[in-house]
Formats: C-alpha cells, structure tokens, sequence
C-alpha cells in the first residue's frame, strides 16, 4: 500500500490546486491550461540502472531515428472495428501505422500475444501474476500499482523528461500534470499515462428549442425553473405523442461520457455522488453519503412524484428511447449529442431542433460540474529494457500523427482505424475540445483564415458551411461540425469544475467497493421513485460505512495524507 499512497497524495495536490482555480475563477478550461503547474518531473539521483543510463548519455531528440532497429515485444489488444478498415494485405502486425512508425524511428514492433476484449484482459493479468510481461504494454491504474510494487517497471522519469516531445509535455500542462502525478510512486514517474480531455464528463442540458418556442418559454436556468418548463412541455402535450418530461438513466449518474444521467441536477445541490469530496468538517468523505446530496435526493424525489421525470427511466435499456421517438424534450448529456442522439430525432420529427444549456444552476446562480480524471491508462515498460526512450518516442510519432502535427501524416490513411496503432490509448489535450471549437469558430466569426485550420478542424468547417442550414442533408457531417462548433461553445462559459480529491483504487476497494455503488444505486433508486422514504438515505450512510465504507474512506484518507 506504500507505493500506492504515495501516489495517489501526489495527486490530490494537483487536483486541489486545479479545482480551487475553477472554482474561484470560473475558467473555462483553456484558462486551467494557463494556469497549469510548472512541469514536475523532476530529475531523480540516478538508480545505476544500466537502461536509464543509456537513456541520458544519448542526445535528447524525441523523434530521432535509431540506426540500428529496435524491437519492442508487445501485448496487443484487438479491436476488430478497426481491423475491419484495414486495407487488403495489411494486418494489425503490419499496417500503414506499423510501417510509418518504423519509417520515423526505425522501431519494430512484436506481438507476443495479441487477443480481444475479455481474452486480452485475461491474458494481461495472467503475465502480470507470473511476472512475465512483455517489453511494452498499456494498464489501468490497478495494475500499474501491482506491476510497481511488484518491482516489474522501469523508471521513466528521466526518459519523459529529455524524450518527451514539446506537444506532449503541452497535453499533460493541460490539465496541470495530474496524469504525471498520477503515474509517480516514490518520486519516480514509473510510466507514461494517457492525457483524455475533460469535456466528455460535463454534462449540459439539451432541450427542444422549438418546443420553448411554441409555447412562449424562456430556457430554465434553476431546477424549478425546468421543473416548471417540463410541466409545460407535459400539460400542452408539446410532442403531440403523449409527452414525457425529464429523461433519465437507471445509472443515475457517471464520471464521463454518460447520456440521461441525472448529474447536473445533483451538483445543483453541490452534490456530487462518485466524487471524494471534504465535509464541511474537512474531512475526507465520499460524495455519495453527504446531506447536500440527501437534498438532492429530495428534490428528484419531489420532481418525479410530479410526474415530471419519466416514469419509466429506472427500466430502460436505452435511456434516450423517449428522445429518439420525439416524446421527450428534455435531457442531460456531453457536447457529443450531434453525433447520436440528435440525427435521429430530427429524422423523426424534421423540426426538432435541440439547444445545449450549462444549467441547472445552483443557489449562487454556478453551474456546477464533477469532472473526471484527465487519465485513464498507462503506457509500461519492463525494467532493464536496454532502450526504455523507445516507447516515448514512439508516443510521440503516434500522437503527432494524431494530431497533424506532423506534415508527414497527411499521407496516412484517416479511414483506417486508429486502434490498429502498435500501441494507442487516446492521448490529447484536456481541453481539446474547446482548442478545437475556438478554432473554428474564429474562422466563421472572421477573425482567423481558414488556412489556420489544421486537417481535423477544415473538414468540420467545411462540413458545418454545408449542413448548417440543411442538416438532414448529410446528418453524418451535420452531427460532428454542430458539436464542435455549437455545443464545444458552451464550454467557454463560465463553470465550477470540481475534481475528486482521489481517482485511485485502494485495497479495500478492490473487493468492497462494487457492492457498495450497487446499494447506493438501488437506494438512490427506490427513494427517487417513492417505494422508499427520504429517511432511508440515512440507513444507507449507516450500512455503505459499516460494509467497507468507513475502511475504505481510512485507506483513501491516508493516501491523501502521503
């Protein structure tokens, strides 16, 4: 456990500097990247590992050429997907990213093992137990804590610091280094975490424009305001379908990348379910057990004996089933909803025409938002590998072929899936989404030629001058362009992003904790739907702290401690 407190309590202190930013500023991300700490990788007093030493003797060119090639064995995860967009004769051993990687650096790869979904899993654990792992591969959190303690690892601290490009260390800025610290046990950053952008863990309001329209309504910025606006769309039958109110989700909430969830109206109350957060004690305790989220609680209780959240939601297997046949109007989800749901709403019903919110606020008129953590995987490398800068580099070509960054990628293939990378965990700015949108926007807004637009942004803009007016004429370049550049908007308004306190996994939780988010859930449920009391919230609190609750807020207290 040593390690993996030592860890974690580095990270707090980056999420506690980057929350109080939002918090205090009401930045929008792009400022967070401004305010970003100083890098922290520090130099470590050599360790007389033979590789690390190689590492630092060589010139420091994150995309140098080696002259002689390099092999790196790898576990490969397989995403059939993307196989399938392969070209005739090309394989995920050899493909257009394989060979341009090895055109760049002279790096081979070597599939050791390669499966798919749970057999990949399977396979991963199995050479992490027997302590045979291949030369690269890319872990959760939980395994990296294993492999690390279990002493597999080699240091990576000063490879990333003279190997990793200018645009990577950019990325992990972003979001004030948390994924570095994320990734340091003991003062030694003992792999390369991915960088995923925040966006996709705010959830906004998306509610049928028109509808506000044809009854004379304003956009509800509180949550009796949309109490009222759903009433209305219900008693004047907005849909003509026997309308339903509030969408939900029987997940109730989630980190990221949740659609009908009901989050927002949680945090609302500053309440925030999944998040460790300090009571007004100052001690550490988990979101979900705290009386501000008991009021929440209250409230949706109150909402849906109105009958204004949709009396079916604990039941649905697709949470936007009622949105998609156009009988309801109102719903919680990330800027993404041009993608999907939206096209088919609009197919159904040609008038629909949906509009993003950062609301419901809360008593001090803040939008409120949890966010999730700017890492979710771990590129590793087995110690003692004699050329441990490797994988850097090779993150570095990946990434900046991504990102067209480098030149050199316009003669890749966009249509073949990225999966088929070596190796490739989505690695890209916290805020890319609002880089993107500010882009684009300031073309249309004429403040920028649109020869500032690299080869992702044009063809959004492009897409957007064509469908704007005429979305069901191509829903597929619609969808994407009306994302980025109306939804990505709203993420510029201002905001209080609220990290929690640790996203790491503790020993306890390794057994406990997914029983104890399956009764928080069942009670959540049962009191939103009236067939338990408001009171049984307090019996929760008592059995979530007696059945791990309280063991695990100890363990999570002191990793936070360091």
């Amino acid at each position: 456990m040593n390690l993996r407190l030592r860890s974690t309590a580095i990270m707090l202190t980056a999420c506690l500097a980057l929350a109080t930013g939002c918090a205090s500023n009401n930045n929008s991300s792009s400022n967070n990247e401004q305010n970003a700490a100083a890098n922290t990788s520090n130099t470590t007093n050599a360790n007389g590992n033979a590789a690390n030493s190689a590492a630092q003797a060589a010139p420091a060119d994150p995309f140098g050429k080696y002259a002689e090639p390099v092999t790196i064995n790898i576990g490969k995860s397989i995403d059939p997907t993307s196989e399938k967009t392969l070209p005739a004769g090309d394989t995920v051993e050899n493909n257009q990213y394989t060979r341009y990687t090895e055109e760049k650096l002279n790096i081979k790869f070597n599939h050791v093992w390669q499966a798919q979904g749970d057999a990949y899993t399977q396979k991963q654990k199995l050479a992490i137990a027997s302590n045979d792992i291949p030369d690269a591969m890319i872990v959760n959190y939980a395994d990296l804590v294993k492999l690390v303690e279990a002493g597999q690892l080699e240091d990576m601290t000063e490879v990333y610091k003279n190997y990793a490009s200018p645009q990577i260390k950019e990325m992990y800025e972003s979001a004030s280094e948390i994924g570095l610290k994320q990734a340091t046990f003991d003062g030694k950053l003992m792999a390369i975490p991915n960088s995923q952008t925040l966006a996709d863990s705010i959830y906004m309001l998306w509610i049928r424009q028109d509808w506000l329209d044809k009854l004379g309504l304003q956009p509800p910025k509180t949550v009796d305001e949309l109490a009222a606006v759903a009433k209305a769309f219900i008693d004047k039958d907005a849909s003509g379908k026997g309308t339903v109110g509030i969408t939900g989700d029987k997940a109730l909430f989630e980190m990221d990348n949740s659609v009908g969830g009901l989050d927002p109206i949680f945090a609302s109350f500053k309440s925030y379910p999944l998040n460790w957060v300090k009571d007004s004690s100052g001690n550490v305790s988990f979101g979900g057990i705290t009386p501000e989220t008991k009021e929440a609680l209250g409230k949706l209780r109150d909402l849906y004996a109105q009958g204004l959240i949709d009396k079916e939601f604990a039941l649905h297997t697709d949470p936007l089933e009622l949105v998609r046949g156009g009988k309801s109007g109102i719903f919680f989800g990330p800027w993404w909803m041009g993608y999907d749901p939206l096209p088919d709403t609009m197919k159904n019903d040609p008038k629909a025409n949906w509009k993003p919110y950062l609301v419901p606020l809360d008593s001090a008129g803040t939008f409120n938002t949890h966010v999730q953590s700017p890492t979710s995987a771990y590129f590793v490398m087995k110690k003692g590998f004699k050329h441990p800068e490797a994988l850097m580099k090779y993150i570095n070509v990946q990434v900046a072929a991504e990102t067209y960054a480098d030149p050199d990628s316009s003669k890749l293939d966009p249509g073949v899936g990225l999966q088929n990378w070596p190796l490739r965990s989505v690695t890209t700015y916290a805020d890319n989404v609002e880089r993107n949108s500010k882009a684009i926007n300031d073309v249309i807004g004429g403040t920028a030629d649109v020869s500032t637009l690299n080869s992702n942004q044009k063809p959004l803009y492009e897409d957007w001058l064509k469908t704007k007016d005429a979305p069901a004429t191509d829903f597929g370049a619609w969808g994407p362009a009306f994302s980025y550049i109306v939804s990505g908007q709203e993420l510029f308004k201002p905001m209080n992003k609220v990290f929690s306190l640790f996203y790491g996994q503790t020993k306890s939780m390794e057994t406990k904790w997914a029983n104890l988010l399956k009764l928080q859930n069942e009670t959540y449920t049962k009191i939103i739907m009236g067939s338990a009391d408001l009171n049984a919230f307090d019996e929760f609190v008592k059995n979530f702290k007696a059945q791990g609750g309280d063991e695990i807020t100890k363990e999570v207290t002191e990793a936070l401690k360091g």
